[in-house]
């Protein structure tokens, strides 16, 4: 999935992917709805950050729909977390072939 090169220039503080969550629990005083101090409870989804339009409607990375699902717009998907989802990881990676990749091999 890709972001508008534009958008993700203006936007450029927030990372490309973002985790989804069905549930959430909070963490010291009782926070608003949307501010901080709530963290993502289970299995952690990859959405992109900004308007993809191939994207008809909400889903994760890995095809689940994330319908009425919390979004955390501050916290990166990186596929680094053990409750990342391994199928939001592998699109993620496919979706930045340079980065999978890893280093080139090349003559020694």
């Amino acid at each position: 999935m890709a972001i508008d090169p534009d958008l993700f220039e203006r936007c450029a503080v927030l990372p490309r992917f973002v985790v989804a969550a069905k549930s959430r629990k909070v963490t010291g005083p009782l926070p608003t709805r949307s501010g901080p101090g709530w963290i993502p409870l289970g299995v952690r989804h990859g959405v992109p950050s900004g308007p993809d339009p191939r994207v008809t409607s909400r889903e994760a990375l890995c095809g689940v729909s994330i319908s009425g699902w919390y979004v955390f717009a501050t916290v990166g998907f990186t596929g680094a977390s053990g409750a990342d989802c391994r199928r939001c990881e592998q699109v993620m990676r496919a979706d930045q072939p340079a980065l999978a990749a890893g280093p080139a091999a090349g003559p020694t």
